[in-house]
């Protein structure tokens, strides 16, 4: 798998998101490992769906340990 240097900044704050290419052909996204406020975290999240939907990434965005949401069916 590849390890990503995905960086998002909002408001004069940087984000440095872990994720990296899985061998079944997505890319993992873990921002739950931020530990940020939960307003902070959900603006983050629609910044990274959009982010995906505009580059046509197949994604699992991990929203914490055991829960993800995916853009593609079967993922």
């Amino acid at each position: 798998m590849y390890c990503h240097s995905l960086k998002m900044a909002k408001a004069g704050r940087k984000y440095d998101i872990p994720c990296e290419d899985s061998p079944m052909g997505f890319v993992a996204i873990w921002p739950y490992e931020l530990n940020l406020e939960d307003s902070v975290f959900q603006d983050l999240l629609v910044g990274l769906r959009a982010w995906a939907t505009l580059s046509g990434i197949k994604y699992k965005l991990y929203t914490s340990k055991d829960d993800c949401e995916t853009n593609e069916n079967g993922l």
